[in-house]
């Protein structure tokens, strides 16, 4: 869950997402469809207010809301601290779960 900000980049109505240290040390890069890409964009407006061409590049691109998620002291305390792999695998057991049980 390493995205950060930093990994957006925003020309016009086009939003590319970087992704670094993929498969052999490569960077790869996806220009996302026009609906992702504003479902992105609102859902960062959400989590971080409407200036977001001034928010800090090492922002989370997805947030932990545990009361006792680990702060990231690097950062400035306005910004929340990284969803874990962790927490994105107890998701996914939970959606598992739950599509398992209807």
């Amino acid at each position: 869950m390493a995205l950060r900000w930093q990994h957006v980049q925003i020309q016009g109505s086009r939003v590319t997402v970087i992704f670094e240290h993929c498969k052999g040390g490569k960077t790869m890069r996806d220009t996302l469809p026009l609906a992702v890409a504003n479902a992105l964009l609102e859902w960062m407006t959400i989590a971080y207010g409407p200036q977001l061409r001034t928010l800090n590049g090492k922002a989370p691109l997805w947030i932990s809301f545990a009361r006792r998620a680990a702060r990231d002291e690097s950062l400035p305390a306005t910004i929340p601290p990284p969803l874990t792999i962790r927490s994105v695998a107890n998701i996914c057991k939970s959606i598992w779960a739950s599509q398992r049980c209807t």
